[in-house]
């Protein structure tokens, strides 16, 4: 928005202020075929987890990203995916293997591949990283674990933003 309002008081009219995101059908299919292959089918309930970066301070811990996965998973009957970068592997593991759960792990993706996924999920939790813009673009409803420090959670649909600060606890 910030950058919207610098544009506009330039007299330069914003057209669209959607977020966009080029993926080559290349990607697209790649993707699209990963999720085939774990069994992801049209109509199933498929939400996004993206812990990384591992290790950081604004990171929610591989323990909070577990529960909710088990959450969501057990109380809306998702299928949850975890979705990691080059080098969170060790991360998609600990997560996995905390989850009482099945997960799908998605890792490492890159920025195209994570956009096709993204688009996929009803849902796109994720720390203060790039992946959670991407989803944006993507079209995904997301909330962002933001800032320990602050306790805030950030939420953001391309029509909407909500923050929530405040102690979380999970919970089932």
């Amino acid at each position: 928005e910030y950058f919207f309002e610098i544009s506009r008081s330039a007299g330069a009219p914003v057209q669209d202020e959607r977020l966009f995101f080029h993926i080559p059908e290349d990607k697209r299919k790649a993707a699209e075929d990963f999720l085939a292959k774990q069994g992801v089918v049209k109509g199933d309930l498929l939400l996004g987890l993206n812990p990384g970066p591992a290790g950081t301070a604004k990171c929610w811990s591989a323990a909070n990203f577990a529960a909710l996965g088990d959450i969501l998973a057990e109380k809306l009957g998702a299928k949850v995916l975890l979705r990691g970068a080059p080098g969170d592997e060790d991360l998609m593991i600990d997560i996995q293997q905390r989850m009482k759960t099945k997960s799908i792990v998605a890792s490492p993706t890159g920025l195209q591949e994570l956009a096709v996924l993204a688009e996929h999920c009803a849902v796109f939790v994720s720390n203060d990283t790039g992946p959670m813009h991407i989803s944006v673009a993507a079209g995904t409803p997301n909330t962002m674990i933001y800032d320990r420090e602050r306790r805030m959670i950030y939420t953001q649909t391309t029509l909407a933003t909500t923050t929530i600060q405040g102690d979380v606890t999970l919970t089932g």
